[in-house]
């Protein structure tokens, strides 16, 4: 991304100290029968506001909750529902990859996105609040946890957890993270395994 366009959009939500937290997800309606792999909108709406007040206690962080259009639940309804709160703000309106050029650590239970901050060098934290799915299975953060080593991701089980597995994040990976980059190895695409789109119609249908 253009480091001025960047720049520009960091000011936009959070002031010059401040990191960047972003959540994206993708849950679906009752309609819906895969009800392991995502969360309901009713544990979508649960899972943010647990996430909000965890971000409401840590200072210079601010949380950019990342809303798309969902079946059942509109952006203004969305923001009636949430705490009132300082610490985040909703958005809308860019692309998910803007957002993500801003973003020091993303947060989703389960979605896409997740790769694509992994493919960017930013570390994933899998939120499972009712502990019953991990899409990836990383390191969990728990106090109990005793000696625990960096990872490009990150699981916590339980709400009485996040606090504590953010700040885990922000004082241990965060500030150590250009020495972390090869931990992000395993999840990435490497040059030799994409093909472009053209070689992939030429060598499906021939020449």
């Amino acid at each position: 991304k253009n480091g001025k366009q960047t720049r520009e959009l960091r000011r936009r939500y959070v002031k010059q100290d401040e990191k960047v937290i972003l959540h994206a997800g993708t849950p679906k309606d009752r309609r819906n029968q895969r009800f392991i792999n995502y969360e309901t909108i009713d544990e979508y709406i649960d899972g943010l506001t647990s996430l909000i007040m965890a971000v409401e206690g840590i200072n210079n962080i601010h949380l950019i909750i990342r809303y798309r259009p969902l079946d059942g639940l509109e952006i203004d309804e969305l923001t009636r529902i949430l705490p009132k709160s300082k610490s985040y703000s909703i958005a809308s309106d860019l692309t998910f990859i803007d957002y993500l050029s801003i973003t020091d650590l993303l947060v989703s239970y389960s979605s896409s996105t997740m790769e694509e901050a992994l493919q960017n060098n930013i570390p994933v934290l899998l939120f499972n609040k009712y502990n019953r799915y991990q899409h990836i299975r990383g390191r969990e953060l728990a106090p109990e946890s005793g000696d625990i080593l960096p990872s490009a991701v990150y699981n916590v089980n339980s709400k009485e957890n996040l606090k504590f597995a953010i700040q885990w994040i922000f004082q241990n990976h965060l500030p150590q993270r250009d020495s972390l980059i090869n931990l992000f190895d395993e999840y990435k695409y490497r040059t030799n395994e994409m093909v472009s789109i053209p070689k992939f119609i030429e060598e499906t249908v021939g020449a």
